[in-house]
């Protein structure tokens, strides 16, 4: 079969979302479901902000639950709203029975970029369908629909912080170039790299404040910080302490800064190894940091996996991250080191991962990981 052309790709992932779009009216009731993430909190208040223009429609945005693509509460909340439309963006492996259900009363778009999975009777775009190794964040496809409809530029940079949480500027580099010729101030003079971006040039700073609502408050953080993106003008009310959205934020993103320098410290002395390559730390914090920790840590080792816990109630949730040289699939790590455990989920990418499983199975996750 001949292998498509990047830019064919993204017409054929985004072409059933379009036409999906196109239908609705400004009858309709939609409401959108988001990762709790900076990539899904940013493509939410994107799709939001094309409901807005498209037909002057309102849309309800809620956030997934830590970790969990879709909860019996979250559920509650979308048929509570008596939706016409439904729309997930960012939210992988969403439950069959979950859908079934939802699809009786409303149309169904799913936006996503993980392993793709098989669900009938929706509106499914996934760039993975058509290249299984390319990195798209949903930041990414949802700004190509807004773009393909409205015409407008107007959400790039809230496109652009969201790829840049979940680690794809140099994947999707033609944004970044782009950016960097409408609004040069947000990029800077540094490379176009994720590392040099977040940690030296004002969308990466603009990625730490979004993220920080879902690391300090959790699924009413994330839902706080989309509504937020769909209201302001342009990134700068983001950054100004005189509204009182960008006060709460960058108090949050001060909060979460310094418990991440104190977590950093700290891994260097309480990590420890599990068989030959796996690093494995964890930590009580009332702070949602083990994937921004993860990620930080893993650009220190090359050679290893690095495996950071936190418990959550019952729970013991997992971020994984690997060394630059280290050549093992996460995503499938994952599958296999859950496998013949109850009530676990798990999987992402094959670069960074995630999984949970009560606290009672951790030792035995642990065990098959290494």
């Amino acid at each position: 079969m001949k292998r498509l052309k990047r830019n064919e790709i993204v017409e054929r992932t985004i072409g059933p979302a379009v036409e999906f779009m196109k239908k609705m009216k400004s009858k309709d009731k939609v409401v959108i479901v988001h990762d709790d993430d900076c990539d899904g909190i940013c493509s939410g208040a994107i799709t939001a902000l094309l409901v807005k223009k498209l037909f002057n429609g309102i849309s309800k945005l809620l956030s997934t639950e830590w970790n969990v693509s879709l909860t019996e509460k979250v559920v509650g909340q979308i048929l509570k709203e008596k939706a016409t439309h439904l729309i997930f963006v960012d939210t992988p492996e969403l439950p069959k029975v979950f859908i079934n259900r939802l699809k009786k009363h409303m149309k169904i778009l799913i936006i996503d970029h993980h392993i793709p999975e098989r669900q009938d009777g929706v509106v499914y775009c996934n760039p993975r369908i058509y290249e299984p190794k390319i990195y798209l964040p949903v930041s990414y496809i949802t700004y190509k629909i807004f773009e393909k409809m409205i015409e407008s530029k107007d959400t790039m940079w809230i496109s652009a912080v969201g790829v840049l949480g979940d680690h794809g500027a140099e994947s999707c580099d033609d944004l970044f170039k782009e950016l960097k010729v409408l609004n040069p101030e947000i990029i800077g003079e540094v490379e176009l790299k994720d590392d040099t971006l977040y940690d030296n040039s004002t969308v990466g700073l603009l990625t730490k404040i979004i993220d920080s609502g879902r690391v300090v408050a959790g699924k009413k953080g994330s839902e706080f910080v989309c509504n937020t993106l769909v209201k302001v003008k342009d990134y700068s009310e983001i950054l100004d302490s005189r509204t009182k959205e960008a006060r709460i934020l960058l108090k949050w993103y001060d909060v979460s800064r310094k418990e991440f320098e104190k977590l950093k410290v700290d891994f260097k002395k309480n990590n420890r190894l599990l068989g030959r390559n796996v690093l494995f730390y964890d930590f009580d914090s009332k702070l949602r940091l083990k994937s921004t920790l993860a990620t930080a840590v893993g650009n220190s080792y090359h050679n290893k996996i690095i495996v950071i816990g936190q418990e959550v109630g019952k729970y013991f949730d997992i971020s994984l991250r690997k060394g630059k040289n280290v050549k093992v699939d996460l995503a499938k790590l994952v599958k296999e080191a859950r496998k013949n455990i109850p009530d676990s989920v798990g999987g992402g990418h094959p670069e960074a991962s995630g999984a949970r499983v009560l606290v009672k199975y951790k030792e035995k996750f642990l065990e098959n990981l290494a």
